[in-house]
């Protein structure tokens, strides 16, 4: 589900920025096309950020994932209220967007490479890759669906709470494990 929630992120939701830059916001084709390519040079300096935060901020990669689907999960609801303020709105879009890229760090560069000791790296790669890639296609079915922009944002958020609900249930599993251990 992880791999689904991220690449929902990485992916799908990007792929609408330049749409929503237009329509949601009124902005020039142009400035979508610049939203758009700034947002995805964020992607470069997000495994950064992550890397750093996990190394000396939050040690375990399930708290992090979740602290990362919360922070991402406000900074899109800040997207309902700040419509008015087109910059304001792409700093927070911009915001949501760099903090999925982290999450998506903790499952391909932290998380992946775990499963080494496992034998199931290329596994757990495949899993992912796959289930990520076929959500991000459905779920752009189900975006073009909607009529409204405020329809699409409230979508984004669940999303960003169902990947949140899944670490909180990776932690239970993971205290359960430890506490029998």
């Amino acid at each position: 589900m992880v791999g689904a929630i991220v690449e929902i992120g990485t992916s799908s939701i990007n792929f609408w920025v330049p749409t929503y830059v237009t329509e949601y916001l009124g902005l020039s084709a142009e400035m979508g096309a610049g939203v758009f390519s700034f947002m995805s040079l964020l992607k470069i300096v997000s495994p950064f950020i992550c890397v750093f935060l996990y190394h000396k901020v939050i040690k375990d990669m399930i708290k992090l994932e979740a602290a990362l689907f919360s922070l991402s999960a406000v900074f899109f609801v800040f997207l309902l209220f700040t419509s008015g303020s087109p910059i304001l709105n792409i700093i927070f879009f911009s915001l949501a967007k760099l903090i999925i890229g982290c999450a998506s760090t903790v499952l391909w560069s932290i998380y992946i490479p775990s499963l080494a000791k496992y034998g199931s790296v290329s596994a757990g790669n495949g899993v992912f890759d796959f289930t990520g890639y076929a959500a991000a296609a459905l779920l752009n079915a189900f975006f073009a669906s909607f009529t409204n922009w405020s329809g699409v944002i409230v979508s984004w958020i669940v999303i960003m709470l169902v990947g949140l609900a899944g670490a909180l249930v990776a932690m239970i599993i993971t205290k359960g494990k430890e506490q029998e251990e």
